[in-house]
């Protein structure tokens, strides 16, 4: 199924098509590791005297958060880990910069100690949108999956609204094949949010990867009725067909899924075996009206 494994005997006919099939899927692994990368954007966007609560840091931890901001957009994360460093000795109440820590750390491979400074926002502030997600995260890249599972937990019972806390913790289901767990969550973060398409996607997912393709598919349809673009739920759909031997209707949805770069080598794999066998059985029909007039 179009999921999270390499090894579904029915989808995956040889070592090619699983590396394929690998480089579609790592977007659905973003939550766990390269939202970190998203959050840049929203520090670098950071004013320079950072509110938490009804207390205004220090001008001077300001101004080393700021000059850290500035290193760490230029992937320069090791001194920007000292300037973070220096404005949270400064000022202790700069959460900011204790989250930025955590950022750093992150990105320099030390995903334990980055755990701990995200713990560490998280004792001042215990709903900390980005705390909460990147604590999980840090775990997780620190092999502590349990751990990761837990936090998510956490997490969603503090903040139960954020979406990407039950996709995070689906996605670590999903790894461990444990499909049934991982649509049980899935389906209270519809509950809260029935239009998200992220949840509706990794929903889909889990359910082509446990074999569900039909059900999987109507996913996809509502998913395309939202946006005809997304080439996730194209490739879904043309999974669906292609199993159902409805081969023209199936190309369709892998042409339209081709165009995007995350889904092309995937789509372009199964575009030439469709192709292939729709040759195959044209030539298997000349032969038997051949048979026929003899």
């Amino acid at each position: 199924m179009f999921g999270l494994s390499s090894d579904y005997p029915d989808i995956v006919p040889n070592a090619h098509y699983a590396n394929c099939f690998w480089k579609v899927v790592t977007v659905l692994t973003k939550p766990l590791i390269r939202w970190i990368s998203l959050t840049v954007t929203l520090l670098c966007t950071t004013a320079v005297l950072y509110a938490q609560g009804n207390q205004v840091v220090s001008p001077e931890s300001g101004k080393e958060y700021n000059a850290g901001i500035k290193l760490f957009s230029e992937g320069k994360h090791a001194p920007a880990l000292e300037h973070f460093t220096k404005a949270a000795q400064l000022d202790p109440k700069n959460v900011a910069a204790i989250f930025a820590q955590g950022l750093a750390l992150s990105k320099l491979n030390r995903p334990k100690e980055a755990a701990e400074r995200f713990t560490a926002v998280l004792k001042v502030d215990p709903v900390h949108a980005k705390a909460l997600q990147a604590l999980p995260a840090a775990l997780y890249q620190a092999g502590e999956v349990e751990g990761a599972l837990e936090a998510y937990d956490r997490g969603i019972e503090k903040t139960p609204k954020q979406m990407e806390l039950y996709t995070g913790k689906a996605v670590i289901l999903i790894r461990q094949k444990k499909y049934g767990d991982a649509v049980q969550i899935l389906d209270k973060a519809q509950k809260l949010d029935p239009k998200n398409v992220k949840i509706l996607e990794t929903t889909a997912y889990v359910l082509a990867e446990s074999g569900r393709l039909k059900e999987a598919a109507e996913l996809a349809e509502k998913i395309l009725a939202v946006n005809r673009t997304n080439a996730r739920a194209h490739v879904i759909l043309g999974d669906n067909l292609r199993l159902s031997r409805k081969y023209s209707e199936a190309l369709s949805h892998y042409q339209a899924a081709s165009k995007n770069l995350e889904t092309r080598a995937y789509a372009e794999h199964f575009i030439e075996v469709i192709k292939k066998q729709q040759e195959d059985e044209e030539i298997e029909r000349e032969y038997e009206l051949r048979q026929q007039k003899k």
